[in-house]
This record gives C-alpha cells, sequence and structure tokens, in this order.
C-alpha cells in the first residue's frame, strides 16, 4: 500500500514542470506539432488518498520552422482554421487505492468517462505505473460530432528515491500515447478520421529546465502563469 502510495504521488508528480514534445500528423501534405507544459500540485488527504491539481499549456507550431500556428490551413476541407490559446484552468482529480474516485465531468451531454491505473510494477530499480483514460461523447445539438478519446500513459521513477523520506525531488520520465477522432479543434465536420498522438518526457526542477522555444511561447501567451503557477493552481488561496 506504501509503495501504491507513493506511485500514485509519482503520478502526481510527472505533472509539474513536464516538458512534452507532442507530434500530431494531421496530413502528410501539411504535419502540425503541438508542445505541453504542465504544472501540477500533490495534496495528501490521508488513507491512501491524493488530490492532483494541474494545468497544461498547448501550443501548435509549425512542424518545420517551430513558429506558433494562430492560423492553419486545413489540407482536407481546404478551410483555414483559427488556433486559440485561452488561459487555462485548474483541474483536480483525486486518486484512491483503487485509481481515481472523483473528476471534473466532460462537457458534452451524453458524455461517459473510463479509466484503467495498473501497478505499480518493479522492474530493475524502478517503479512503473501505467494509466488508460477512456472518453466517448454523442453527437450534440450544437452541431458538435461525437467524440472518442483514448489517452495511454507509462510513468517510471526510481525505487530509491521515491523511498527515501529526504528527497524533495523525485525524478520522474512518462511516455503518452492517444488515438482519437478528430479534435473539434480541426473543424472536420462529419468527415472519418483519427489521430495519433506521441510523446515522451520528464519532470524538472525549474521552469529554465524547461525548452526554450517553449518557454518563449509561453512569456508571450501566458505570463502570469509562468510567473506564479502556484497563484494559478490554488487560486483560491492566493487571492
Amino acid at each position: 500500500i506504501f509503495l501504491y502510495g507513493m506511485a500514485i504521488l509519482a503520478l502526481a508528480l510527472i505533472g509539474i514542470l513536464m516538458a512534452l514534445e507532442w507530434v500530431t500528423i494531421v496530413h502528410r501534405q501539411s504535419p502540425i506539432q503541438f508542445a505541453l507544459h504542465a504544472a501540477g500540485a500533490c495534496r495528501d488527504l490521508g488513507d491512501g488518498r491524493y488530490s492532483v491539481t494541474s494545468l497544461g499549456l498547448i501550443y501548435f507550431t509549425d512542424l518545420q520552422s517551430g513558429e506558433l500556428l494562430e492560423n492553419w490551413l486545413n489540407p482536407i476541407t481546404g478551410k483555414s482554421v483559427e488556433f486559440k490559446y485561452p488561459r487555462p484552468g485548474p483541474r483536480t482529480v483525486v486518486y484512491g487505492r483503487e485509481g481515481i474516485e472523483s473528476e471534473p465531468g466532460f462537457p458534452a451531454a451524453g458524455a461517459q468517462q473510463r479509466h484503467e491505473l495498473s501497478g505499480p510494477d518493479i522492474v530493475g530499480d524502478d517503479l512503473w505505473l501505467n494509466e488508460a483514460s477512456h472518453l466517448t461523447a454523442p453527437a450534440q445539438s450544437n452541431g458538435a460530432p461525437a467524440l472518442r478519446v483514448h489517452d495511454m500513459y507509462a510513468l517510471r521513477s526510481p525505487v530509491a528515491a521515491l523511498l527515501d523520506a529526504r528527497q524533495r525531488f523525485v525524478p520522474c520520465h512518462g511516455s503518452f500515447n492517444d488515438f482519437n477522432t478528430w479534435s473539434p479543434r480541426f473543424q472536420m465536420g462529419d468527415r472519418p478520421g483519427t489521430t495519433v498522438a506521441r510523446c515522451q518526457g520528464r519532470k524538472e526542477a525549474s521552469l529554465d529546465a524547461l525548452p526554450p522555444r517553449f518557454l518563449a511561447l509561453a512569456r508571450r501567451l501566458h505570463p502570469q502563469l509562468l510567473a506564479d503557477p502556484a497563484a494559478a493552481l490554488t487560486p483560491e488561496e492566493k487571492s
């Protein structure tokens, strides 16, 4: 049980200053990529339960130039798509011994969510934790198409660091894959199709350790979040 709790803690800590490079291939002739930075805060609720609050910043960029995409010519529809980058809000999930106990619902009528949490598994000197998240939502009355999302995560941390109470920073590496129907942001309408994303990343100890290109975009679009990530994660305590 103790190791399970530490594994959940590792799962939470992976979100703190995590730098991930994701690539979504929408069309061979017009590939785009996006980068994600996630910040997270973990709170021990007792009895093996943890509250994990996180937020993420996602920026779409041109695969060749690395420049921010604000307007993208969809090669399938032939229409220009506007990418917006609003300030994200925090999201809180409660983990227990059996996995996720509570989380925010997806804002769509008839949406269904399912999670699978397996492990922890100890392989050599490392502890591994795997999580899968599945979401389905039917077509909406406002014209939004049906949605299917399948996210898969694999997280790894050294056992010795997890068991060392003196450690204030526990290394954590992660990989992510997903297989989804078209994201609404691509404005594909009712055209059939899917996207696949892949990424590798690790937890960092400071903002300065994040990729320079990402930091430049974040400081340009969301400077207030980088100035005080803790305030963005716990606004009620910082007001």
